[in-house]
């Protein structure tokens, strides 16, 4: 699933289902103004554990709560760690340990 930019700055709603026994059996989704919004709660909902966030985009992606501590994960990590765990750059890591240990040859003697 991919959001881009113009998806966080639509309308979303936000669902936070509360755990424990006295949780109550069903609840109402909230809407944000922005997905970008919505997010931010969700975030701080995941935080504090205390309740457990879905939220329904504007397009109508649904975003799970495991699809949201993911995201929220792939965030927090360095851009060249996100890279590598996608499997972009990991494609051409043994290419490029290779080439290091390789030696270096000699450069021919002029003329």
């Amino acid at each position: 699933m991919h959001l881009d930019s113009a998806d966080l700055d639509r309308p979303a709603s936000l669902t936070l289902w509360e755990s424990g026994p006295t949780a109550p059996k069903a609840v109402e989704p909230h809407s944000y103004g922005s997905l970008r919004l919505a997010l931010a709660e969700a975030r701080r909902a995941l935080a504090e554990d205390d309740a457990t966030p879905w939220i329904t985009t504007d397009s109508g992606l649904i975003l799970t709560p495991g699809w949201l501590r993911a995201h929220f994960a792939r965030m927090a990590m360095p851009r060249w760690k996100e890279r590598t765990a996608s499997g972009a750059v990991a494609a051409r890591a043994p290419l490029e340990a290779a080439l290091r240990q390789r030696p270096r040859e000699a450069a021919p003697p002029p003329g």
